[in-house]
């Protein structure tokens, strides 16, 4: 794996590699309890 620090991964990927639903994981995300952003949706 490379640095931590510069790896972005999606919720399916974190909770795919946690073994956890995607819920949980946006949850903790949204608590501040594990590190996350939202990135808006690109429109053309």
């Amino acid at each position: 794996m490379t640095d931590v620090d510069s790896e972005i991964l999606t919720l399916n990927v974190v909770a795919a590699d946690l073994k956890a639903h995607n819920k949980p994981v946006y949850r903790l995300a949204q608590q501040g309890q594990m590190p996350g952003f939202k990135l808006a949706a690109c429109r053309t």
